[in-house]
């Protein structure tokens, strides 16, 4: 199983494409910027450890489809292995909607800077 292909996004069927004005098709752009992906030896790092499986809690049998940041990038995390989780779409959007409970299991860090709003 090739890394850079385990935690692929998956093809959203019946999505208008996005046109300008002119009725153009308008060429996606990577809200990130370039160069700010995961480097792909840690994604292989992650992809190993989880052995394709989601890791939101021990015994998990979704299958692994996105990374997690556990400390957000916004917030000073980096792309180590250590503050990445392989999660399936379902766990990963349950993450984020309910973030009391992330951070209490751990599938959620808080900055241990200064100037951050978390609450």
């Amino acid at each position: 199983m090739k890394p850079d292909r385990f935690f692929a996004p998956q093809p959203k069927q019946g999505l208008p494409k996005p046109r300008g004005r002119r009725g153009r098709v308008k060429p996606r752009s990577d809200k990130r910027g370039a160069g700010s992906r995961v480097p792909p030896e840690v994604v292989e790092e992650v992809a190993l450890r989880s052995a394709g499986w989601c890791e939101c809690k021990p015994g998990c049998r979704d299958r692994a489809q996105c990374l997690h940041h556990r400390l957000p990038r916004s917030h000073g995390g980096g792309d180590s292995a250590s503050n990445l989780l392989a999660l399936s779409h379902a766990h990963h959007q349950h993450v984020h909607a309910n973030p009391a409970e992330s951070y209490r299991n751990g599938t959620l860090l808080r900055s241990t800077r200064g100037d951050t709003d978390a609450a």
